[in-house]
C-alpha cells in the first residue's frame, strides 16, 4: 500500500468513527452517565470549548438590537476595507464595486425604504459571487507573484489588496447570516400580535423585519403618532375592537424594537373622532389616556371650526402682518382702509368669488368682546398705540442714543419729558408724525414726584401716594375766617402728593398695576366703548366650537339672514316662516316664538325640570340663561341655547334650500345629538352614549 492509500484508509476510518459516534444515541449510554464526555488528544477540550461558545453566542443572537447593530458596524468595516485596497490597487474594480454596495447598504438603511433595501439584498449576492470569481481567477497569481518582474512596493499594494478582499469577503458573508437572523427575530416578535395580512408585508420589509407595511412610511422625527409614520386608513380602524387595539400596541413595540425610541405611553392620549363606544375600556389596554377634540398637536390646533378658524387667523395672521410697520411709521388712511377691506372681504367672505353680505358694521367688529365686537383690533388705533410706545420712551429712556439725537435736532421742553413742536417742513417726518400724537397721551400718564424740579405744579398730574415728608407753605397773607374750610381742604387734598428730594421725578402709567407702560392698555384706553350692555359671556365663555358661538353673537345682533334682514337689503320675497308657515320670519321669531321651536324650548325645559316664559328678544334670553344653575354646575345648561339656535338655523337652511324638512322627534335627536357632543368634547359628561346622556341630563 502507497502512501496516498494509507491516508485515504485512515481518512476512511476518522469518517467511520465520526459516522459511529453520530448514530450514538444517549439511549445506548450507561444509566449513570448524564452527559456524553469524548476523550482523546483534545478532543473533548474542544467539544466542551464549543458547547461553551454555543452558550454565549446563542443568547447574542436571540438580541435584536444587538444584531442590528453589529450588522452596521458590519458595513462601516467593510467600507474602510474597500478603501485600503483601493489605494493598494486602483486597477482592482472589484473593491470600488463593494465600496458602492457598502454606501448604497447606508442610504438604505437611512431612508428605511423597502426597494432600497430590496436592491441592497441583490447587491450583496452579487458581490459575494464577484468575490468568488475573482478568488478563483487571481488569488494563485497575485500571492505567487514574484519580486523579480515586479517591484516591492508593487507587490506589497496587491498583497494588500488581497487582504482586504478576503475580509470584505468575509465580512459580507457574516452580514448575509446577520440579516436573516434579524429578519428571523423580527418575524418571531411579532407573529403573536399581527394578522395574516400583516404578517405578509412584513416578511417583505428590510432592515426592520418587526415592523409592519403600515409602519414604513417616510417620516419625521417629531411624528410618531398620527403624523406621516402611520396609515390613517390603519387608525380609522383602531377603535373598532379589542383586537385593533392591541395590534396597535404590538406596532408600537415593533417601533421601538426597530428605531430605538421609546413611546411614553402614560404622556399619549388617545382621540376620538364622533362617539366611540367603550373609550376607557381601550385606553386601559394601550395605558394612555382619553383625549379630545380640540387640542393642539405639536402647536398646531386641531378641530378648529370654519367661522373660528377666520377669526382666529384674522386676529393672529391678518392684523398681525403690518405690525412692524405700524410700530415706527404712521399709516396713511388710503392704506389702513384697504387693509381692513381685505380684513373685512376673509371674515364674511373668506376671500372667493361672490357676494358676501357683511353683517356687522366694522367698527362694532373692532369693539371689545364684552362690548359687543369681536376683539379685531382697529389698524388706526393701534397704531397710535403702538407709536406711543416712542413718546413714552422719550421720556424714560434719558441716556440713549436715540433720544439724543432728538433733543440734538428739534430741541427739548421744559422738564425733559417730550421734545420741542416739529414746525419744519424739511427733512425727516418721521418723529413729527410720533411727537403728533402727545396731546392724547398726555391725557393718561401721570408723574411720580421726586425731587419735584421736573414737574409743573399747576399743569402736570403729579398725584402720587407716598408720604415720607411734610409740606411747609408759606402764604403771602394771613387767612380770613370764611376761608378757613379752602385752606384745610387744600391741604387735604396736596398731603398725600409730598416730594422726595433723594429720587428723580419718573413718568408714570396708571393704567397698570406696575406703573409702566404697554401697548394693549393704551390700545383700550383709546377705544371708545359702546354703552349698551352685551351676553358675551355666555357667547365667548362656554366652552362650545367657535362656528356656533359666532352664529350666536351674529343673531345676538339680529343680523343673521332671515327674512327680514334679507328684505332690507333689497329682496323681494315671502316673507313668511318656513317652520311654522304662519308667521313672518324675523330673528326673535325663528329663534325663540314659532310654534316649533318653541315646543322644542318646551322640550328642554321640560327635561330639566324648570317652568320659564321665553323673553321677547335673543339677547335678552341670552341675558337671562347664563349660570341658571350656578357657576360651577351650568356647564351643559349655558351650551343649550347655543346648540339648540344652531340646530335650528342648519333646519331652516336645510327646508329653505334643499327642500329637506325634519319632524319635531327628529329635531329634538338632531340638538340632543349636538349637545352630547359638545359635552364629551370638554368633559361635562361622563355618560359613554347617547341614550345615557339624554337620560343623565333630566333634573327632577
Amino acid at each position: 500500500m502507497n502512501e496516498r492509500e494509507k491516508k485515504d484508509s485512515s481518512k476512511g476510518k476518522s469518517r467511520l468513527g465520526w459516522l459511529q459516534f453520530a448514530w450514538l444515541t444517549k439511549a445506548q449510554l450507561p444509566a449513570k452517565t448524564k452527559s456524553l464526555e469524548i476523550t482523546g488528544k483534545g478532543g473533548g477540550g474542544h467539544m466542551m470549548l464549543c458547547s461553551s461558545l454555543r452558550d454565549r453566542i446563542q443568547p447574542y443572537l436571540r438580541d435584536y438590537d444587538r444584531l442590528q447593530s453589529f450588522a452596521v458596524i458590519l458595513i462601516y468595516i467593510q467600507i474602510g476595507c474597500a478603501l485600503l485596497g483601493s489605494l493598494g490597487a486602483l486597477y482592482n474594480g472589484v473593491l470600488l464595486i463593494n465600496l458602492a454596495i457598502a454606501l448604497f447598504a447606508l442610504v438604505a438603511i437611512e431612508s428605511s425604504s423597502q426597494s432600497l433595501g430590496r436592491t441592497y439584498a441583490v447587491l450583496l449576492f452579487c458581490a459575494v459571487l464577484l468575490d468568488v470569481s475573482w478568488f478563483i481567477l487571481f488569488t494563485h497569481d497575485i500571492w505567487t507573484i514574484s519580486s523579480k518582474d515586479y517591484g516591492a512596493f508593487y507587490i506589497f499594494s496587491v498583497k494588500l489588496t488581497l487582504m482586504m478582499q478576503v475580509i470584505g469577503f468575509t465580512v459580507r458573508l457574516s452580514s448575509s447570516f446577520l440579516w436573516i437572523q434579524i429578519y428571523r427575530l423580527g418575524v418571531s416578535y411579532v407573529d403573536t400580535t399581527l394578522t395574516q395580512a400583516a404578517d405578509y408585508d412584513l416578511r417583505n420589509s428590510f432592515l426592520s423585519p418587526a415592523t409592519p407595511a403600515i409602519v414604513r412610511q417616510p417620516s419625521d422625527s417629531d411624528d410618531i403618532l398620527g403624523g406621516s409614520i402611520y396609515d390613517p386608513a390603519y387608525y380609522s380602524s383602531l377603535f373598532e375592537g379589542q383586537d385593533n387595539t392591541t395590534c396597535s400596541h404590538g406596532v408600537l413595540s415593533c417601533f421601538e424594537a426597530v428605531t430605538g425610541l421609546k413611546v411614553n405611553l402614560t404622556k399619549s392620549e388617545m382621540v376620538p373622532v364622533g362617539v366611540v363606544d367603550s373609550m376607557p375600556y381601550l385606553a386601559d389596554l394601550l395605558c394612555c389616556r382619553i383625549g379630545a377634540l380640540p387640542m393642539l398637536y405639536l402647536g398646531m390646533p386641531l378641530g378648529a371650526p370654519y367661522k373660528g378658524g377666520r377669526l382666529t387667523l384674522l386676529k393672529s395672521t391678518l392684523s398681525s402682518l403690518p405690525t412692524y410697520f405700524l410700530s415706527l411709521f404712521t399709516i396713511p388712511v388710503s392704506v389702513a382702509q384697504r387693509i381692513e377691506k381685505l380684513q373685512r372681504n376673509f371674515l364674511w367672505g373668506g376671500m372667493g368669488d361672490g357676494v358676501k353680505y357683511h353683517l356687522v358694521r366694522w367698527d362694532q367688529v373692532c369693539s371689545p368682546m364684552d362690548c359687543g365686537g369681536l376683539g379685531v383690533k382697529s389698524l388706526t388705533l393701534f397704531n397710535k398705540a403702538l407709536l406711543g410706545k416712542w413718546l413714552w420712551r422719550f421720556g424714560v429712556e434719558e441716556s440713549h442714543l436715540w433720544r439724543r439725537v432728538i433733543v440734538a435736532k428739534y430741541g427739548m421742553e421744559w422738564g425733559g419729558w417730550r421734545s420741542k413742536h416739529c414746525r419744519g417742513t424739511h427733512g425727516c417726518g418721521l418723529w413729527k408724525s410720533i411727537s403728533s400724537g402727545w396731546d392724547g397721551f398726555s391725557g393718561r400718564i401721570e408723574f411720580s414726584v421726586g425731587k419735584g424740579d421736573r414737574i409743573r405744579f399747576w399743569f402736570d398730574k403729579w398725584c402720587d401716594l407716598d408720604d415720607s415728608c411734610a409740606w411747609n407753605i408759606s402764604f403771602l397773607r394771613d387767612f380770613n375766617d370764611w376761608e378757613m374750610p379752602e385752606v384745610l381742604s387744600f391741604f387735604n387734598f396736596i398731603q398725600p402728593f409730598l416730594p422726595n428730594r433723594e429720587t428723580d421725578d419718573k413718568l408714570v402709567w396708571p393704567l397698570r398695576k406696575s406703573g409702566k407702560f404697554d401697548v394693549r392698555s393704551y390700545y383700550g384706553a383709546l377705544q371708545v366703548p359702546l354703552r349698551s350692555r352685551f351676553p358675551w359671556k355666555i357667547i365667548w365663555g362656554v366652552k362650545a366650537p367657535r362656528r356656533i358661538s359666532f352664529f350666536i353673537w351674529t343673531a345676538a345682533c339680529g343680523k343673521i339672514l332671515t327674512c327680514d334682514n334679507l328684505m332690507r337689503r333689497g329682496h323681494v320675497l315671502a316673507a313668511w316662516c318656513c317652520m311654522c308657515k304662519k308667521g313672518w320670519e324675523t330673528v326673535d321669531h325663528l329663534l325663540i316664538h314659532c310654534e316649533v321651536v318653541a315646543a322644542l324650548w318646551g322640550f328642554v325645559l321640560q327635561r330639566f325640570g324648570i317652568q320659564w316664559v321665553l323673553p321677547a328678544k335673543v339677547m335678552d334670553l341670552l341675558f337671562g340663561w347664563f349660570n341658571g344653575f350656578g357657576k360651577h354646575s351650568s356647564d351643559i345648561w349655558n351650551l343649550v341655547p347655543l346648540c339648540l339656535m344652531w340646530s335650528l338655523w342648519q333646519e331652516r337652511n336645510s327646508r329653505v334650500f334643499e327642500d329637506k324638512e325634519k319632524s319635531l322627534l327628529q329635531l329634538q335627536e338632531v340638538f340632543v345629538g349636538l349637545l352630547y357632543d359638545c359635552s364629551r368634547t370638554w368633559g361635562f359628561t361622563t355618560a359613554s352614549s347617547l341614550p345615557e346622556f339624554a337620560v343623565s341630563f333630566y333634573v327632577d
